[in-house]
């Protein structure tokens, strides 16, 4: 047998180290022959061992390491948690909100602000709704029922009843003596000269203003346009003399009471308005 004869002396040459992979090398060069190769190893050329046969045939892979991925269409879903302590129980009125709109916002629907109203026993009037109110929120819709309104009792008082207080009485007009000539008056006093001489009691205040603009409340006061007294009278309708005071405040009230000839009670007739 040449080929086996060759063959070992081949394989008696290598390395003891390089023994397994000469072996396989000379093992894959005579493939032809398989006859050749089961000689070879009865013969003692290549060491049967273990190791040999691990690099002959891989091992097998392990059920553990390779076990097949799940189907993505039979996985597990992860569950969704809503953590429902982010939704605050309460709501603060802003400008502008109202019980409806606060509802719309918080529960959906205008319906339920009933229900915020009941929650809340601050509230007394669904319509009042204070900015910065903290409101708690019920989104529920309970009947709402108005607060009965208290009843107005009327008092008919029949003629024959007593008056139960005394009528006003009407101011007294303290009059005073005549000024003499010469006199300064003061508001006090004009204005009860006014009120003497028949004048209203509404415009006392203003005639007093327009004698002391006019005179300066001098009783002998004169213009050279002919203008005379207190009020300085142009043109008399009440005769007497313009200086005495009572007769000038006649005077006065006269041409008060006449007006412009178009509207009555006014002091048209005078500069000082």
């Amino acid at each position: 047998m040449p080929v086996l004869r060759h063959l070992r002396s081949r394989i008696s040459a290598l390395k003891p180290r390089n023994r397994l992979a000469s072996g396989a090398a000379l093992l894959a060069a005579s493939g032809s022959s398989t006859l050749a190769g089961a000689m070879l190893l009865a013969a003692g050329g290549l060491p049967a061992t273990p190791s040999v046969l691990a690099y002959a045939s891989p091992p097998a892979m392990g059920h553990t390491a390779f076990k097949a991925a799940p189907s993505p269409a039979t996985a597990t879903p992860v569950p969704v948690i809503v953590n429902k302590a982010t939704v605050s129980p309460f709501e603060t009125v802003a400008p502008g909100d109202t019980l409806s709109s606060i509802s719309v916002a918080r529960c959906g629907t205008a319906a339920d602000w009933t229900g915020i109203f009941y929650a809340n026993k601050a509230l007394h009037d669904p319509d009042s709704l204070p900015v910065g109110t903290v409101l708690k929120i019920d989104c529920s819709s309970p009947a709402y029922t108005p607060p009965p309104q208290p009843k107005i009792v009327r008092t008919v008082q029949t003629a024959s009843a007593p008056a139960t207080t005394a009528p006003a009485a009407h101011p007294t007009v303290q009059r005073q003596a005549p000024v003499a000539q010469g006199g300064v008056l003061t508001e006090a006093q004009i204005g009860v000269l006014w009120l003497n001489a028949g004048g209203p009691a509404w415009a006392e205040p203003q005639a007093e203003r327009i004698a002391e603009c006019e005179s300066g409340g001098r009783t002998d006061a004169y213009n050279p346009s002919g203008a005379t007294g207190l009020w300085q009278i142009l043109g008399q309708v009440v005769p007497g003399n313009l200086t005495d005071p009572a007769v000038n405040a006649a005077n006065a009230v006269a041409k008060f009471d006449a007006g412009n000839g178009v509207t009555h009670d006014n002091f048209s007739a005078w500069v000082c308005q």
